[in-house]
């Protein structure tokens, strides 16, 4: 159901992308198609449920190794003369001895032939190897549950990297129009410069510096546009799609929103609480545990090594002969086959206690993982609480770099300011929105982290 749910999503989504590139637009990609996209598509998504596939077949193989293993068995042997007459050689002595009854004669069958046919079956039915028929089945059982663990953290990370590289492109798009703003601004002010430099009002160094700062504006817009196209490259990787595809863009307007072209910062949801216990229950520290309860089952194999195998085996057979036709002797036997083993070199002790320190490994590992997702949303926690703080600075700042070009403005028009003044109330009025542009998208990223660290994505 929820696969036929993603696909009627997908392709309306492609029906609308349609519709609006045969109309000359770029069709519009909220956050939620882009995360939709990256479920359905992502290749390390698709590669995890492969897994996860591969592990329930693995189950099922384990299951079918208590099943009893039947054989055909099938040959043909061609031996040269001079073999097939030494093999027969003793027939002529035993025709040959006197007072043979005739019948007996007939029934004595030749010890070779020149084409030897053979046919047999054979079931082999394990009972008891060890225990390595009940390991194999807990080692597959464990193998499909990390797999489990594994492609949901996998779809968590790939969902918190699409969501972060959506806010990438978001905050990409912004430093681009501010970026051409300034530089509009500053051929605004090149070309009046100009102007007046023709009646005698600024000096030509006056214009010189106008030109270098439009110089340094169109390199600002240049890194912004690549820094852009960047981002947009990297979204469309996570979201498993063509890396020159493009699209339209909204802000979340759970997140971000618009006021008179302003990021609006106090619409950013309150940051989400988490418990230190739920980490125990996070897909990658579950991963890792399964991963630890494998290394068990491989220590309970090693252990197997040490204890008897005991197996049942009937064999069905057809007496060798000359002809293809299944036409010889039927014979069958049955066997009950006891293996204890003794002395292996020591091999298996050895194997033993390789196993023992990989699962003293595995332990430890899966403690690390945790202390690393611990470690993980701790920092983006005080990253998130640093970001909030910017976001506050960064709009006084704002505000007062906006006052400042306004009156350094008006006092540039009036012949009071100089240029090199009103380039740098510029130059500090592109930083301060800069830096808010900055701080409000890190807030936002910071929350994914955030959420992802303690396993708590959607």
């Amino acid at each position: 159901m929820r696969t036929r749910i993603v696909f009627l999503l997908s392709a309306g989504l492609l029906s609308l992308a349609g519709a609006r590139m045969a109309s000359g637009q770029l069709p519009l990609l909220t956050l939620d198609q882009a995360v939709r996209a990256a479920v359905e598509h992502n290749r390390t998504l698709a590669g995890a449920r492969a897994e996860v596939a591969s592990a329930a077949w693995g189950v099922k193989k384990a299951y079918a190794d208590w099943l009893p293993k039947v054989e055909l068995n099938a040959g043909v042997t061609r031996i040269n003369d001079e073999a097939l007459r030494l093999a027969n050689a003793p027939i002529d002595f035993i025709e040959g001895a006197p007072g043979l009854p005739p019948e007996l004669k007939e029934s004595i069958r030749p010890f070779a032939y020149k084409n030897t046919y053979s046919a047999g079956v054979t079931v082999l039915q394990p009972i008891y190897n060890g225990g390595l028929e009940r390991v194999g089945i807990q080692a597959a059982d464990l193998i499909k549950e990390r797999g489990g663990h594994a492609l949901r953290d996998t779809e968590q990370e790939v969902v918190s990297r699409v969501r972060k590289t959506y806010y990438a492109v978001l905050k990409a798009q912004e430093l681009v129009r501010l970026s051409r703003e300034t530089e509009r601004r500053t051929l605004a002010y090149l070309e009046s410069t100009r102007r007046k430099a023709g009646a005698g009002l600024r000096t030509s160094a006056d214009i010189l510096r106008w030109e270098a700062q439009a110089a340094s504006d169109r390199g600002g817009v240049v890194d912004a546009e690549n820094a852009l196209a960047t981002a947009k490259a990297a979204l469309n990787e996570g979201m498993g799609v063509d890396l020159d595809q493009d699209y339209t863009f909204e802000p979340p307007v759970a997140v971000l929103a618009s006021a008179g072209g302003d990021l609006a910062p106090e619409s950013l949801p309150p940051k989400p609480a988490h418990d230190p216990a739920a980490f125990r229950s996070h897909p990658g520290v579950l991963a890792a545990r399964s991963l630890a309860g494998l290394q068990r089952t491989t220590l309970r194999r090693a252990w197997g090594e040490f204890q008897p195998q005991v197996n049942l085996a009937f064999s069905y057979a057809w007496e060798k002969n000359g002809t293809v036709a299944l036409d010889g002797a039927k014979t069958w036997s049955t066997a009950l086959m006891l293996r204890f083993p003794i002395f292996n070199s020591l091999g298996d002790y050895a194997q033993v206690r390789q196993a023992r320190e990989d699962l003293r490994r595995a332990e430890l590992l899966a403690q690390d993982v945790e202390r690393q997702w611990r470690l993980r949303a701790r920092s983006a926690d005080l990253a998130l609480d640093s970001a909030r703080e910017r976001i506050g600075i960064a709009r006084k700042g704002v505000e007062y770099a906006e006052a400042n070009l306004q009156t350094v403005t008006r006092r540039y028009e009036a012949g009071v300011a100089s240029n090199i003044d009103l380039i740098d109330a510029q130059t500090t009025a592109y930083q301060a929105r800069a830096l808010l542009i900055h701080a409000t998208y890190d807030a936002a990223i910071a929350q994914v982290e955030l959420e992802r660290a303690t396993g708590k994505i959607q």
